[in-house]
């Protein structure tokens, strides 16, 4: 359910949900999520991955306007993507609830 929530927000499907997930456990050499056929839990080291990913992307958002004053002289565009780990602990939003679309 959790990676079909995911899945939804972010446009695509669970499958690619769970791959990327497995991917940056790979990549990372750790594990984010303890999973069971019924729950999700994120374990100490994916709440402080997320953690540093938010202060990260938040850092992002506050250069955002350098970034868009570079690109009107650059060929290259560079695109990001971002899940939150919300849909684990959505505080009873389910799918729907809000989602971060980075700056306007």
């Amino acid at each position: 359910m959790a990676a079909k929530c995911a899945a939804t927000r972010l446009g695509v499907s669970p499958q690619a949900v769970t791959r990327a997930i497995k991917a940056l456990e790979e990549e990372l050499g750790e594990i984010l999520f303890h999973r069971n056929t019924r729950q999700v839990h994120i374990t100490a080291f994916g709440e402080a991955y997320a953690v540093r990913a938010r202060q990260t992307l938040e850092g992002f958002d506050e250069g955002w306007p350098f970034f868009q004053f570079l690109g009107q002289y650059s060929m290259y565009r560079v695109r990001l993507a971002c899940a939150t780990t919300s849909w684990i602990d959505d505080g009873g939003e389910g799918c729907a609830g809000p989602s971060h679309k980075g700056p306007n």
